[in-house]
């Protein structure tokens, strides 16, 4: 027994001389680093946590909107105001408080001297309560000066900051004779994290601890010192500027449009280009029109109610394909009396699905109003069903109604894009166009005869069936137009576009060439 006692205490011996000699051995190698060397690996901290912090506002900026609801691309949580770590559910203008790391999905980041991250954000981009829309004509709000006081980004023009990440760094005692105290209290007090700044004339004055959005009034980061060499402000800042968040928020629409359109199963026609804010037809594809604006409203189709005993069949069309809204994508449009409905629909035979031809066409007198697509019609309905692989007609059907017996035609309009599209505008600065061959009447799978083209990397991409782009904010100079500059709302494509992305009729496009201050067009290939 006392063999082993012994033998205990020579192992517990030997750990506490190895701990030690690790002590001794960090220590030595402590030692060799000078007070600048140990500073700067402490800087870092505060760096990456800085950067990580951004990154997570702009992952969760680029991720908004992905489900149904009232969320749209480039949202940012509110700041936590309660030292929870979760974002408010609902923040003011002038908004600050901690970073919302777990909103984030973020650790509990720290600086270098273990203090948690505070955050700002404009209220243009906040996502509770929404303040205006959010697309890339959308600036941020916030002021942002550098250590010397001068203002880096302006609140009231476009380099204005989005959001801003601050670091508190350690505590002091304020230029306004604040002495900082962090203490349980007064953790969600700014005043004792946040520094400020009184400058010698008054005019680069500035306190971190509150800030007025669209205005001069921001944020200053440091480190500054006064005349006697002592710390007057320490805190860190990083911001999210326009150009951090905007071209990738820009790309996130163009695929989340892509998408939508080849979720459809056949590409639409586009609408004709004009002003869009004055735009009347509920921007509809239009026949024949193979570039413009977004065709938000692809499903542009037509309930038909008739009475179903007046109804005659012929081959395998019936009355409830007709008023089922079938159509997918495809319009109607009225030429005097007569109404011509066509598209194609997805059918499934068996396990397959294949593609069919569908025209719908209407004779007949109008009503006394002569209004159309809300018109009452006193004549006969002819129904053609082709199917597109071969051109063999499956079936045709008629509706012969009596003399006092109406079919009528109501507009049924249907997107299939997501509701943040439209209510922000984004679909005013998209340019969307289609080769025929692509077209959801032509035929099935698609075959380039003349097809789009675009210039890539210095070659060419070739056979391009469809593209979207994504107008950027308005440029005071472009390639095309060097001196004057976009004005939007415009009908006008060179307005919006640069190079020859905004020639009319255009079958050749510009992409990933670098963005500038004279282009900054973003292109997406739908389909080849």
């Amino acid at each position: 027994m006392l063999n082993q006692s012994k033998a205990k205490q020579k192992g517990v011996a030997l750990i506490i001389f190895a701990l030690i000699f690790a002590l001794a051995a960090t220590a030595f190698l402590i030692s060799g680093l000078d007070g600048t060397s140990l500073k700067k690996e402490r800087q870092k901290r505060t760096a990456f946590a800085l950067a990580d912090a951004k990154a997570a506002l702009i992952g969760y900026a680029l991720k908004s909107g992905i489900l149904t609801g009232a969320d749209r691309p480039g949202d940012l949580p509110c700041p936590d105001t309660n030292h929870d770590g979760s974002s408010e559910t609902s923040c003011p203008g002038n908004a600050i408080g901690r970073l919302p790391w777990r909103t984030l999905g973020l650790a509990d980041l720290r600086d270098e001297y273990d203090e948690r991250l505070w955050y700002a954000v404009s209220a243009n981009y906040k996502k509770n309560p929404k303040i205006g829309k959010l697309n890339s004509a959308t600036n941020g709000t916030i002021s942002l000066r550098d250590s010397t006081g001068t203002i880096i980004r302006n609140g009231t023009t476009a380099t204005a900051a989005i959001a801003v990440v601050i670091s508190p760094g350690n505590p002091l005692t304020r230029q306004d004779g604040v002495v900082q105290n962090r203490i349980v209290a007064n953790y969600d007090n700014a005043l004792h994290y946040l520094d400020n700044f009184d400058s010698v004339d008054n005019s680069k004055d500035e306190d971190n601890s509150g800030f007025v959005e669209t205005s001069t009034n921001g944020f200053i980061s440091g480190l500054i010192k006064d005349a006697s060499n002592a710390v007057v402000l320490n805190d860190s800042i990083i911001a999210i500027n326009y150009g951090d968040l905007m071209p990738l928020l820009e790309k996130r629409v163009a695929n989340e449009v892509k998408k939508r359109l080849t979720d459809l199963g056949g590409l639409p026609l586009a609408v004709p280009f004009t002003n869009p804010s004055t735009l009347s037809n509920n921007f509809a594809p239009v026949k024949a029109t193979n570039q413009g604006l977004l065709p938000v409203y692809p499903h542009y189709w037509f309930s038909i109610d008739s009475n179903p005993s007046y109804i005659t069949y012929s081959g395998n069309v019936n009355f409830s394909d007709v008023k089922s809204g079938f159509l997918e994508p495809g319009f109607c449009e009225q030429s005097g009396s007569q109404i011509v409905c066509s598209g194609r629909k997805k059918m499934m035979l068996g396990a397959t699905a294949f593609w069919r031809n569908i025209s719908i066409n209407i004779n007949g007198i109008l009503n006394a109003a002569n209004s159309f697509p809300s018109s009452n019609m006193i004549g006969s309905l002819t129904i053609n069903d082709v199917r597109i692989s071969d051109g063999i007609t499956i079936g045709a059907g008629a509706i012969t109604p009596t003399p006092t017996t109406k079919i009528s035609i109501s507009p049924t309009i249907s997107t299939n894009f997501p509701v943040w599209l439209t209510t922000n505008d984004w679909h005013h600065e998209i340019y969307y166009a289609v080769a025929n061959s692509f077209v959801y009447s032509a035929s099935y799978p698609p075959v380039c005869g003349s097809c789009l083209s675009v210039n890539y990397n210095g070659g060419v991409i070739a056979n391009v069936g469809a593209i979207t782009l994504v107008a950027g904010r308005k440029l005071s100079s472009t390639l095309y137009q060097p001196i004057t500059p976009q004005n939007r709302p415009s009908a006008n494509l060179y307005d919006y576009y640069d190079t020859f992305n905004n020639q009319v009729g255009g079958v050749t496009y510009d992409w990933n060439r670098v963005l500038s201050k004279t282009f900054n067009d973003q292109l997406v290939v739908i389909t080849q």
